[in-house]
């Protein structure tokens, strides 16, 4: 039995879905034809991966992956610092000091709100307007504010111990859910520290 073809659109992918039940076994008779002659057979590929709101390109590389979120992350496109004033901080001589002061900025302007089941970002505009941000919005804000006062920063995402990826060689962004800041080796502090 054969049912109808289906065919859903988007934007951006077309899905065709059918479904074939009682397909009949092929005798086994050393008689009978190879089963490539016989047997139906299907051509596939995966095209993306959806998970949630995010769709991730099957032939991505984490690089690519990386590439824009990370554009966005620190600001090269704009709209997450959009209308942001960045904070003068006290002048401050060494490393742990100007960590410090930022921690505190931070904790003063932008509370810790309840954790989201995946990482998202607003505009830092109106994260301090609601004195409010998750995460990622404090990792964003923290990096930002340290390398305003000349530290070398980087932001790596992280996955909590309760959960995991599904397939760490299939680059996605949608298990991780948490996001760090990395101080790497410079003036002031020989070793790196997150």
């Amino acid at each position: 039995d054969t049912l109808p073809l289906t065919e859903v659109q988007n934007i951006v992918n077309t899905r065709l879905a059918l479904e074939i039940r009682d397909i009949p076994h092929r005798p086994a008779e050393d008689y009978a034809p190879d089963w490539t002659f016989t047997e139906p057979r299907w051509a596939w590929r995966v095209i993306a991966f959806d998970w949630g709101l995010q769709s991730t390109r099957a032939w991505h590389t984490w690089d690519e992956l990386l590439k824009f979120q990370g554009g966005d992350l620190f600001g090269v496109h704009g709209e997450l610092f959009e209308g942001f004033e960045p904070p003068k901080l006290p002048a401050c001589p060494d490393v742990g000091c100007k960590v410090a002061q930022a921690r505190a900025w931070l904790r003063e302007n932008a509370r810790n709100k309840p954790p989201e089941a995946e990482l998202s970002c607003r505009p830092m505009k109106e994260v301090l307007e609601s004195k409010r941000a998750n995460a990622q919005e404090r990792a964003v804000l923290l990096r930002r504010l340290l390398a305003d006062a000349g530290l070398q920063t980087r932001l790596a995402f992280a996955t909590r111990h309760w959960s995991a990826q599904l397939d760490p060689s299939f680059p996605t962004l949608a298990r991780f859910n948490e996001m760090l800041v990395y101080l790497p080796g410079q003036p002031g502090l020989p070793g790196g520290a997150w």
